[in-house]
């Protein structure tokens, strides 16, 4: 996965052959994040987190299920 930003790195993540995920906190919106590409569009850091494991995290960042 490649975690951006904006349009140029949801290009990069595609040239790249890499899932392009964006970020809804930084310079552009979810729209362009979309049209530009992005497979993912995460709403909050902890999200990343979601993204690396798989487990569905708690509203203050701790995992939702017992490990």
């Amino acid at each position: 996965a490649y975690v951006g930003d904006t349009p140029t790195d949801m290009e990069t993540a595609l040239a790249a052959g890499v899932h392009p995920v964006g970020v809804a906190w930084g310079f552009r919106d979810r729209a362009e994040l979309a049209r530009h590409g992005a497979r993912t569009i995460l709403a909050r850091p902890v999200e990343l987190l979601d993204l690396v494991d798989g487990r569905p995290r708690g509203a203050r960042g701790r995992p939702a299920v017992p490990m």
